[in-house]
């Protein structure tokens, strides 16, 4: 039986990585943990907020129902990146970071109304949380953004 060369496994086949490949392999994971953080914040600042508005009785869309269910969508996205980073899940986590971001902002402007909302909610940001959130809403909107930008489609045997 023929010995293995370096960066050969038993079975002949070449594994070896080049050191341009490992640096792109730990950017990624890097970019990842940090866009999954920035989301896990964001998760962690709205549950903390979500108890300080009351429900609207059974309105489907009550404020705190709303902040529940970001916190839930940003956890499945930090865990989407981590397990599955795929272009699509970068997208979605960068288009679900800019509407957040966007309400934020919008709902503590001086603001025109938009068809369906009669302009701001005339809060502040010194709204417990709001300015967390916008910090962690925006490191999550470009990390994703850089994500979005690098990520590469894997093509393998047979798929091409």
């Amino acid at each position: 039986m023929r010995r293995a060369r370096p960066g050969e496994h038993a079975d002949g086949v070449n594994r070896s990585t080049s050191a341009g490949e490992r640096r792109d392999v730990t950017r990624s994971v890097i970019l990842r943990a940090l866009t999954a953080a920035a989301l896990v914040g964001f998760a962690i600042v709205h549950l903390r907020i979500a108890g300080n508005y009351a429900g609207l009785g059974k309105h489907p869309l009550a404020l705190n129902d709303q902040f529940y269910a970001q916190a839930v969508i940003a956890s499945l996205l930090a865990l989407a990146l981590l397990v599955r980073p795929r272009l699509l899940v970068w997208l979605a986590t960068a288009g679900f970071a800019a509407g957040s971001l966007a309400v934020l902002v919008y709902s503590r402007s001086n603001c025109l109304p938009i068809y369906g909302f009669d302009g701001c909610f005339s809060e502040n940001w010194s709204v417990e949380g709001a300015k967390n959130a916008a910090y962690f809403e925006t490191a999550a909107l470009l990390l994703a953004a850089v994500g979005a930008l690098t990520s590469r489609r894997r093509v393998t045997p047979g798929s091409a």
